[in-house]
């Protein structure tokens, strides 16, 4: 059991720390590399494996979710931003305000990331 909230806090943690690298990773020219790589990771995630899994779907927070359920809380979100966000505000927070924001947050994050990158190479 004590593992099990460990993965727990590690999971929130680094999952967490994920989502605002990937909202802000391409701000610092020398993460602009694994910024990119990560927003490939990502992508292919929520389209390549959400194919087979159901678009959107995320292994972290599948591998999140199945510890928090083996702890015998209930997950009443199908996305870990919802999630974080249902245990601050209001359980009425719409899922797919959430979804759309998440999805929008990816796009211009990958634009910055393209942008960058154009202009980096241009430089060199």
């Amino acid at each position: 059991m004590f593992l099990l909230h460990l993965a727990n806090v590690f999971f929130y943690v680094f999952h967490t720390l994920v989502v605002a690298f990937i909202l802000s990773g391409w701000a610092v020219p020398r993460w602009r590399k694994w910024h990119r790589i990560l927003i490939l990771i990502t992508a292919f995630s929520w389209i390549g494996m959400g194919y087979f899994y159901g678009w959107g779907y995320c292994f972290l927070t599948d591998w999140h979710f199945e510890v928090i359920r083996q702890l015998g809380y209930e997950i009443r979100s199908y996305s870990y931003i919802h999630h974080l966000i249902t245990g601050i505000l209001p359980e009425l927070w719409p899922e797919r305000i959430t979804d759309i924001i998440t999805v929008a947050g990816l796009i211009l994050a990958a634009v910055f990331s393209l942008f960058f990158y154009f202009k980096d190479k241009r430089r060199n």
